[in-house]
């Protein structure tokens, strides 16, 4: 047993929650020919193993545990793909005799992840043609969802086609199709050999006890001597083109339309909290511009938002419109944005977007899992302590927004046309 641990550690202490929770993420830069890959993997490795063969097996376990809640899922974080096994179990002092949960977790979690369903260099092959059928035929069900499938499109636009941030995080159906068993199972190797692994916990729990309790599980001693320990940088690069614009046409009564620019404001800049306040007066709340003004006044919108990804300095508008509007709409999102560049907004409209953006803030303090995400994100960066957060919050004026949205450049517009 080695002296040093091969997992990155952060534990949020907090003794206000009755549960526990606790991430194991396995980090690579994101790549479109791994997420099918990593999705069977999420669909492998959080439903079975050696010793809990079932999904059955899998729950008595857990209810075993008082009822603990493991997943297994993947998610894009910037430009990282992040594999994420998720456990949320009871605080010890609300049990029989106050028992310690712990070990169990972690042992239970170790199988999970390091002892799969799997022999002779493979998975077990009934379970990883099912697996495989129900991603694909999920992945399917998306060209159903018009807007989802607007913003996948959109976001193809706005990268172009050939870049690994264009994709779906589940990877694309052929994608999933391609992957055969023994290629899945040595890329899951490969993971452990290469993938920076970061466990981040919230709630009552001793750091010491978990650092000694992770080092001494079966993971810890597979993972490879060489894992970096440099922590990677999760800015999405992007160069400014031309607009791209497609029309694709469907049955069905709406129109979607979604509107792309890049915003190169990233989280942790010094006009971060600038343009976190301009997307929530643009298309953040009932009360934002765009909800106002085209959907409320102009009646030419059934839903309209906006979302910034502070991430990738991505800001989109997305709508549900008729097609007899979409010239229209396009126009009069158009004139918000530019609202948004000439300052032209009350100081009250602005109050009003930090005390909502302040209460959304401090609301999710009172929820485990925005801390133990909170706390995975602030591992990529210095720590911002909640005074300067709100410190910053508060020092944002309508000219901070007007200079930061003078950086936006329209990248994409897609419309889905229902016919």
């Amino acid at each position: 047993m080695q002296n040093s641990l091969h997992f990155q550690l952060k534990v949020q202490k907090s003794t206000k929650f009755k549960n526990n929770i606790l991430y194991i993420n396995f980090i690579e830069p994101l790549k479109a020919d791994n997420l099918a890959k990593r999705a069977l993997l999420a669909e492998m490795l959080g439903n079975f193993s050696q010793s809990l063969p079932s999904e059955q097996a899998v729950a008595k376990k857990l209810s075993y545990l008082y009822g603990a809640s493991f997943g297994a899922s993947v998610l894009r974080l910037g430009s990282q793909n992040v594999l994420q096994f998720k456990i949320s179990f009871a605080n010890s002092k609300f049990l029989p005799n106050q028992v310690n949960l712990l070990p169990e977790v972690i042992a239970f979690l170790d199988q999970m992840i390091s002892e799969p369903l799997a022999s002779d260099n493979r998975f077990s092959d009934n379970v990883f043609k099912r697996r495989q059928s129900n991603l694909a035929h999920y992945v399917e069900t998306i060209d159903e969802d018009h807007a989802f499938q607007s913003s996948l499109l959109v976001r193809k636009l706005f990268y172009g086609s050939e870049n690994d941030n264009s994709e779906y995080i589940l990877g694309t159906l052929g994608q999933i199709k391609a992957v055969d068993n023994q290629s899945l199972y040595s890329y899951y190797q490969e993971m452990l050999n290469s993938n920076q692994v970061v466990a981040v916990a919230a709630g009552d729990l001793s750091e010491k006890q978990l650092r000694a309790l992770l080092e001494q599980t079966k993971l810890n001693q597979i993972l490879d001597d060489k894992l970096t320990e440099k922590i990677p940088n999760l800015r999405v690069r992007f160069t400014p083109h031309k607009v791209n614009q497609s029309v694709t046409k469907y049955q069905g009564d709406q129109t979607t339309l979604s509107i792309s620019g890049y915003l190169p404001v990233y989280w942790g800049d010094s006009q971060y909290f600038a343009a976190l306040l301009g997307n929530y007066i643009l298309g953040g709340s009932m009360q934002s511009l765009l909800f106002m003004n085209v959907r409320e006044k102009a009646s030419l919108a059934y839903d309209v938002h906006s979302n910034y990804d502070s991430l990738a300095g991505r800001l989109t508008v997305q709508t549900g419109i008729a097609a007899t509007n979409k010239d229209q709409a396009q126009e009069l999102i158009r004139l918000q944005v530019k609202h948004l560049k000439e300052g032209d907004f009350s100081e009250t409209m602005l109050e009003s977007a930090k005390n909502s953006l302040l209460n959304q803030h401090l609301s999710g303090s009172d929820s485990l899992r925005t801390e133990a995400n909170r706390s995975f994100l602030n591992y990529f960066a210095a720590d911002m302590s909640e005074k300067i957060w709100q410190q910053r919050l508060k020092a944002v004026t309508i000219n901070d927004i007007q200079n930061v949205f003078k950086q936006l450049e329209l990248q994409a517009v897609h419309i889905g046309l229902g016919e």
